[in-house]
């Protein structure tokens, strides 16, 4: 789950019932085998034990930069766990895509993309 993040921060206050994904995501990102996967993520928390209940919150910060602040009330783990999913699904396609020397917007790619194009712009633009 880690692989493709370099920083996970979850904020969350123990008794806020809003704050279940983020107290959820803390164990799945903290366990043994998360963080193995990927060693060098800093995973950090803060529980704030204020008499006013703060919104809780986990942000993101992906190998590539992106980064992402969710807010907890209205989400559950699993839609975290996708998102995160999502965006190592990109990544790794875009590396792949990098190693072939693809880019699906320039005709000069090494890449067969360009290729119907072509052919629909020989034959008059049917297919």
């Amino acid at each position: 789950m880690l692989k493709h993040l370099k920083r996970v921060f979850i904020q969350f206050h123990p008794s806020d019932a809003r704050a279940t994904p983020a107290r959820e995501l803390l164990a799945r990102v903290g366990n043994d085998k998360a963080r193995k996967s990927n060693p060098d993520c800093v995973v950090d928390y803060k529980v704030v034990e204020t008499a006013q209940i703060p919104r809780s919150f986990i942000e993101l910060q992906f190998a590539d930069n992106e980064q992402h602040k969710l807010y907890t009330a209205d989400l559950k783990v699993a839609d975290i766990v996708k998102l995160i999913e999502q965006k190592a699904t990109e990544m790794e396609l875009r590396g792949v895509m990098k190693d072939v020397n693809f880019d699906p917007y320039s005709s000069q790619s090494t890449g067969k993309a360009a290729a119907p194009a072509a052919a629909a712009a020989a034959a008059g633009g049917k297919r």
